[in-house]
């Protein structure tokens, strides 16, 4: 398992804090890879009782993963990385 690390955002004052989630080594190798080409992870927790994962890049978001919070999470944060990656160039990223 690799630790992805994601900025939590925190409504309505803004606030960031890190917060990791554990994922396979494959996804966690994407999320490497992203990471050295300037893209960022961000989580936030939306009023519906969903959360929000993000793929930004120079603050814009690139991808929006939205999902109940809970167990469906951490596979929410292999689909949204994997797409993502499939998308800006495949397992090669």
């Amino acid at each position: 398992m690799t630790a992805i690390c994601f900025t939590k955002f925190t409504s309505p004052d803004g606030c960031r804090t890190e917060i990791s989630i554990d994922r396979p080594e494959a996804v966690g190798d994407l999320a490497r890879r992203l990471n050295q080409r300037g893209y960022d992870f961000g989580f936030k927790y939306l009023p519906t009782g969903e959360v929000a994962l993000a793929i930004s890049y120079e603050e814009e978001n690139q991808d929006i993963e939205i999902v109940a919070n809970g167990l469906k999470v951490p596979d929410a944060v292999d689909h949204l990385i994997e797409r993502f990656a499939a998308r800006v160039g495949g397992g090669g990223v």
